[in-house]
């Protein structure tokens, strides 16, 4: 499996294809729902923090939930290796509230999207405490200044 790059060529967006390693290294975070034990296994590129790949595995295979859970996995590990900013996911994703539950170290995840956004601040070391150092981290990766407001925070072009 390869990842794919935009780059830019003459003033026009170009993708490159860069070989995956044949091996990653990564965690896999247990976390109880409504819909049952999801598991989610985040591996990482070899700084042991850049994530390059998400799986989710929640309930029995062949279910709806399972299935959702899969597809949402997928769309991460895409855009994980298309440049997203995992601060940037982690924004989307957290704080989406299903039916919350408390886990066994105390802390409430809200929902499954919520689940994967605890699990990727876990690997990063970005926190959900502090959505604004969340949110410093994405315009840092948008190359943009420090202390912006959310509904400031826009998807850049690479090219001009």
């Amino acid at each position: 499996m390869s990842s794919v790059k935009l780059s830019c060529t003459n003033g026009r967006e170009a993708l490159t294809t860069v070989k995956r390693p044949m091996g990653l290294s990564g965690w896999t975070f247990k976390f109880r729902t409504d819909s049952g034990n999801l598991f989610v296994t985040v591996n990482t590129n070899g700084d042991g923090q850049t994530p390059a790949e998400v799986f989710l595995q929640v309930g029995k295979a062949g279910t709806s939930m399972n299935a959702m859970a899969e597809a949402l996995g997928r769309v991460i590990s895409v855009a994980l290796q298309h440049g997203v900013p995992v601060a940037e996911i982690i924004h989307q994703l957290q704080h989406i509230k299903s039916a919350p539950t408390r886990q066994d170290n105390g802390e409430i995840v809200g929902s499954i999207p919520d689940a994967v956004a605890l699990a990727l601040e876990h690997v990063t070391g970005l926190n959900r405490l502090n959505p604004t150092e969340t949110l410093n981290a994405i315009a840092a990766d948008k190359g943009q200044a420090r202390g912006l407001r959310e509904d400031t925070v826009k998807p850049q072009r690479r090219c001009r």
